[in-house]
């Protein structure tokens, strides 16, 4: 009789246990609501280095952070940047609470407004001629910064994808 009774005992517990695995890893969906951003997470306070509008005006970086913002460091011979810029332009015209401030990294004004122009982005872009705020990042071609209240929250290499912009509406 114990004998009969040993295998369905232990087919339970086996199902016992998996199901457990389960359930801790796959679990409540609101406590791992925001996993995909948490491997971007940073919180770093933004370095103090300059930029240029392309009126050749001096911008610190640090002052674009105070509200939430998304600044992207582009060039115009990145393969990435166009569809990188337009997919950020087109979440900023569906989210009100966040900037989009783009940052040309080494190249001419005359070059990144052309290419701008024929991306049709309209967003305020900066200049990193000089490679300052590019190097104090340790950015990437292109790479993504969530900015706010003068800290670095959250650092993208590489183009933003639509799964994580949406994550980004959640947080304000």
């Amino acid at each position: 009789m114990v004998k009969r009774l040993g295998v369905p005992v232990v087919f339970l517990i086996i199902l016992v246990v998996a199901a457990m695995v389960l359930i801790s890893t796959h679990g409540d969906k609101s406590s791992s609501s925001n996993s995909l951003l948490d491997q971007y997470a940073v919180d770093e306070t933004i370095p103090q280095v300059n930029l240029t509008d392309a009126d050749g005006k001096t911008v610190a970086l640090d002052t674009l952070g105070q509200q939430p913002t998304l600044l992207t460091f582009w060039s115009t011979g990145c393969s990435e940047c166009k569809q990188a810029l337009t997919d950020q332009q087109t979440f900023a015209k569906n989210n009100s609470k966040v900037n989009l401030a783009f940052v040309n990294y080494y190249g001419s004004v005359v070059d990144a407004q052309k290419k701008l122009g024929e991306y049709g982005i309209t967003q305020p872009t900066y200049f990193d001629a000089s490679g300052d705020a590019f190097n104090a990042l340790s950015a990437s071609m292109p790479s993504t910064y969530l900015l706010k209240d003068g800290q670095i929250l959250y650092y993208f290499p590489g183009r933003i994808g639509s799964d994580i912009l949406a994550q980004l509406l959640n947080q304000f």
